[in-house]
C-alpha cells in the first residue's frame, strides 16, 4: 500500500511525479499478485484507529463510502472520471485550449504587454502564482515542475498554437525567451 500527498508535488518537481503512474501499477500487480499466492491483507484496512481512513483522511472516527452499483445494475462510475487532452496538469486543460484559440486574434506580438489570468482558488494554488514555487517560472525547471506550472503552459501554448508532450516540455523550448515568463522578449 502506498500514498502520497500533495507534498511531494510542490516547490522543486522531481522524478517522483513522473514515476508515479509507473509505481502506482506496479504495486497494483504486486497486490493482485499476492491475492493470487493466497496472501492475506491487514484486517481491517479502512476502519480503526491505525487504519488508513484514521491516518489520511477524517481521524479514527472518519467514515468514507463508496458507491457501488446495485446486483446487475450497469457500472457506469468510469464515465465519471476525467481524461486529459493535453500531457499537462488538470487545471492547465482548458487554458491550453483557449491560448491555443487567442493566438489566431494576435498580429503584433509586440502589441502583447502583459498577460493576467483569473482562474479558480484551487488553480491559483496549485499551479499559479499562488503556490509560491519560484521554480514554475525557471526556465532551467524539470518537466515535472513545468507540467505544474500555468505561466509557462500557457505561454508555450499561446506562442506555438499547439501542445505537445514532448516538444512542448524540451529543454530548448523552455529556455526560449518569452517576455510573460522571464521579463524579456
Amino acid at each position: 500500500m502506498s500514498f502520497t500527498t500533495r507534498q511531494s508535488r510542490k516547490g522543486e518537481i522531481s522524478s517522483w511525479k513522473a514515476y508515479a503512474p509507473a509505481h502506482s501499477s506496479k504495486l497494483a500487480i504486486e497486490a493482485v499478485d499476492r491475492v493470487m499466492r493466497g496472501e492475506g491483507a491487514p484486517s481491517p484496512i479502512y476502519e480503526g484507529e491505525d487504519s488508513v481512513i484514521a491516518y489520511m483522511l477524517d481521524g479514527k472516527n472518519g467514515k468514507y463510502e463508496v458507491p457501488l452499483p446495485a446486483v446487475g445494475e450497469p457500472k457506469l462510475a468510469i464515465l465519471e472520471t476525467y481524461t486529459k487532452e493535453h500531457s499537462a496538469e488538470y487545471q492547465s486543460q482548458a487554458l491550453i485550449d483557449l491560448a491555443c484559440q487567442m493566438r489566431t486574434q494576435i498580429s503584433n506580438w509586440d502589441e502583447v504587454k502583459e498577460i493576467i489570468i483569473h482562474t479558480s482558488h484551487h488553480t491559483h494554488y496549485v499551479i499559479g502564482t499562488g503556490a509560491g514555487d519560484p521554480q514554475k517560472m525557471d526556465p532551467k525547471a524539470t518537466r515535472e515542475t513545468l507540467d505544474h506550472s500555468i505561466m509557462y503552459i500557457f505561454a508555450v501554448a499561446l506562442q506555438d498554437g499547439a501542445w505537445h508532450h514532448v516538444k512542448s516540455y524540451a529543454p530548448e523550448r523552455a529556455q526560449r525567451q518569452t517576455r510573460w515568463l522571464y521579463g524579456t522578449k
